[in-house]
């Protein structure tokens, strides 16, 4: 069943998620957690011009978020290490298609075309996804008494891990609060001329929505005023 061509991208997303897993384990044992490593070397990853702040204002007078960042956020992007979202993703959108195509060689006596079954088990994953990144941004946070909400996040210093930051086009960002907790938030600049390459060190002075909106840290540190 699994190498059937009708479920090849199926029995291929579930194998990339059990190397990811094997790799993630022995990375650990080796006391380097590859989702650390993956989330500190990402050079590409952003959202390009796919996503999209309004220049309207929301009621409370903060920018709108485009629909596009709701998405991200909604699955946990920016929150959730992204070799957990990956892997969760993939082990998601493998075993629905694969459930999938069983219901339908049972009820119409044929398996569905690959972008059809396709279709259908993106569109399962992602609720499956959003539920999942939910249990783990409730779980990674393991101290429930040094927890810090993410409106006490504003004027920290965070470290660009992914992608250039652009007014419109968010990055993520990697910051740790008081309590040594690991933090992955969206970031764009405040000024549309301003630009935060990967690696960029960031002020976060501003949450709009999903978004945070940051300063270049050669600005002084606005928890320390």
């Amino acid at each position: 069943m699994l190498t059937a061509p009708h479920n090849l991208p199926f029995s291929v997303a579930l194998g990339v998620m059990l190397g990811l897993s094997v790799l993630e384990l022995l990375s650990t044992l080796l006391g380097a957690g590859l989702s650390n490593l993956v989330d500190g070397m990402l050079p590409d990853f952003d959202f390009e011009t796919d996503v999209e702040v309004d220049g309207d204002l929301d009621v409370d007078g903060s920018p709108a978020v485009g629909p596009v960042a709701q998405v991200l956020d909604w699955l946990h992007v920016g929150r959730v290490p992204t070799l957990m979202l990956l892997m969760v993703f993939l082990a998601s959108f493998g075993g629905a298609g694969l459930v999938v195509q069983q219901v339908s060689v049972g009820a119409l006596g044929a398996p569905l075309s690959v972008w059809l079954s396709s279709i259908a088990a993106l569109a399962l994953a992602l609720p499956l996804v959003h539920v999942s990144g939910s249990m783990l941004g409730r779980l990674l946070p393991s101290d429930e008494s040094s927890a810090i909400s993410r409106e006490g996040l504003v004027g920290r210093f965070a470290t660009i891990i992914g992608g250039t930051a652009m007014v419109g086009n968010p990055a993520q960002a990697k910051l740790q609060d008081e309590h040594g907790q690991t933090h992955y938030v969206l970031v764009e600049p405040e000024s549309e001329h301003q630009r935060f390459p990967c690696g960029s060190q960031v002020i976060l002075i501003a949450q709009a929505g999903a978004v945070f909106k940051a300063v270049g840290s050669d600005l002084p540190r606005l928890q320390d005023v």
